[in-house]
């Protein structure tokens, strides 16, 4: 058998960069998850409350509170509220929680999503 000192330190080489390359591939980031309680406390009807609670000069009064389901959508829930799924109706929900919801098309079940009241200017 011919042994060849390049062809060896060559396939020394190749396979060191393999395995560095398969164990920096490895290392993930963590994965953003919604707490346990979330998952945990999901139910199969939906629950809202109709308490109303004064506005302030920041917040828009709430004229309901919407535990998400399974399924729900910001779309579905001011279709049920406003009578409209359109872009300024679920944005308004939207913005009345973003200190819970980070991203529009990411709500998970057993959220409580504060409804909030329709202003003047989307009345019909």
């Amino acid at each position: 058998m011919n042994k060849n000192p390049c062809r060896l330190i060559l396939l020394v080489a190749l396979l060191s960069f393999i395995i560095v390359f398969i164990s920096a591939s490895c290392k993930t980031a963590p994965i953003e998850t919604p707490e346990l309680e979330t998952i945990a406390s999901e139910t199969t009807s939906a629950e809202t409350t109709s308490e109303v609670t004064a506005p302030t000069a920041e917040e828009p009064n709430i004229i309901a509170e919407h535990t998400v389901q399974s399924g729900d959508t910001l779309g579905q829930m001011a279709k049920n509220y406003y009578g409209s799924d359109s872009q300024p109706y679920w944005e308004l929900i939207y913005e009345a929680n973003k200190d819970i919801i980070k991203d529009a098309s990411l709500i998970y079940p057993g959220q409580v999503i504060k409804i909030p009241e329709l202003p003047e200017e989307l009345k019909n």
